[in-house]
């Protein structure tokens, strides 16, 4: 049986990690003039991410040998990037690559489903 208290402290929790309203300003911003079913696709590739970690996260982590504080590193580091591509508009990468919605690259993956998640 479920504890409705426990699941409740669980879903505040990870809640209040992924931050949905925070990335409302920015999704607005890198969908201007776009469709917004960005938004879905993005909250869709965000509990793909989580369903895959809660399920195969730490055998796929043990198995590729990386530490759970190494990954938030690396992923607090790739967050910056990306914000620093968004907000100055620079190339970190240097060359241009052909991508789909900007929502499934800069919310569904970092923003939502970061290091913290």
């Amino acid at each position: 049986m479920i504890d409705l208290g426990e699941f409740a402290k669980a879903f505040a929790t990870i809640f209040v990690i992924m931050d949905p309203f925070a990335s409302i300003p920015i999704f607005l911003k890198v969908a201007r003039g776009r469709e917004v079913r960005g938004a879905t696709q993005a909250v869709l590739i965000a509990a793909i991410v989580l369903f895959a970690f809660l399920f195969f996260g730490h055998a796929l982590l043990k198995a590729f040998h990386i530490t759970l504080s190494s990954f938030k590193v690396a992923g607090g580091l790739i967050l910056g990037i990306l914000g620093v591509e968004l907000v100055l508009g620079m190339e970190v990468a240097g060359k241009e690559i052909e991508r789909g919605h900007p929502a499934l690259t800069l919310i569904g993956t970092p923003m939502l489903t970061g290091p913290g998640s």
